[in-house]
């Protein structure tokens, strides 16, 4: 038993030396060192910054739609290009009750009248066979009818725009297809699919309407051009710059050196400025 814990031992040492042998010679072996070859290219210099901040375009048309209903498709998002014409959106009618009701009235109307018209035509058509009555009055009673059948259509054809948002005269021209009026880049979409849109209004889009802060000071930059700031006492007004704040109605926010200095005169002819650019009648 002794001799075999011997032997054991001898063999235990004899691997930590040859262990030791090993590790010492890969140590003082030297390492090859490889080099990469690339080839020289002359390229350009490029350099990148990232800012914070928003940008706003100089010129912003809004699109509204010509119906009130609930928006099914959305074929645009911010950022896409869109060409004049192009339909970015489509909309689900949602016929106003009076407008409805009243389109139906003029149809039944137009159906009594031209069954009216049908029955004097015939009457008059036979009266003209057996030469009782004269030409003319023929002619009238056909015109008659021929209006008849006009205001027909007519009537057929507002009850299907008011209820469908599509002429049956031109399907093309569907109210219920938003279309791009200029070329351009989205900007926002502030709608979503399901979302409620009204019927565009004059009054509505005027109190509603917003302008960037770019076209704001170039309308600051022509009055001031035209008019001097007001001083006082040596003290010229400063006009930094214009934003606006709010709609409904519009509110502008002007940041300037002293608020003594503003005399309500020239507040009253930037105003007038804003006005006879923009409009904004009725707010």
């Amino acid at each position: 038993m002794k001799k075999y814990f011997k032997w054991a031992g001898i063999a235990l040492i004899a691997a930590v030396f040859l262990g030791t042998f090993v590790f010492l010679y890969q140590k003082s072996v030297p390492k090859v060192t490889s080099y990469e070859i690339n080839t020289a290219q002359v390229l350009d210099i490029e350099k990148t910054t990232i800012i914070t901040g928003k940008i706003e375009p100089r010129d912003e048309v809004n699109i509204k739609p010509q119906i009130s209903g609930i928006i099914t498709e959305l074929y645009k998002e911010a950022g896409d290009v869109v060409k004049k014409d192009e339909v970015i959106a489509k909309v689900k009618v949602i016929p106003d009750m009076s407008s409805l009701s009243s389109a139906e009235n003029r149809v039944k109307l137009a159906e009594i009248s031209l069954k009216q018209a049908q029955t004097d035509f015939d009457r008059m058509k036979n009266l003209y066979t057996e030469k009782v009555v004269s030409a003319e009055d023929y002619e009238k009673s056909e015109v008659a009818l021929k209006n008849a059948k006009m205001e027909m259509n007519n009537a057929k054809d507002a009850l299907h725009i008011v209820r469908d948002g599509i002429s049956l005269n031109n399907a093309q021209m569907s109210t219920t297809l938003i279309r791009s009026t200029i070329d351009g880049i989205v900007l926002d979409v502030p709608v979503k699919v399901g979302n409620s849109v009204i019927l565009s209004n004059f009054v509505n889009d005027q109190s509603n309407m917003r302008i960037t802060t770019g076209m704001l000071n170039n309308v600051l930059a022509d009055a001031q051009a035209r008019v001097q700031p007001p001083t006082d006492k040596g003290r010229r007004l400063k006009i930094y710059y214009m934003t606006q704040t709010g709609v409904k109605p519009p509110n502008f926010v002007i940041f300037c050196n002293s608020r003594e200095l503003f005399h309500f005169s020239y507040q009253r002819y930037l105003e007038n400025c804003l006005r006879q650019t923009f409009g904004f009648r009725g707010t």
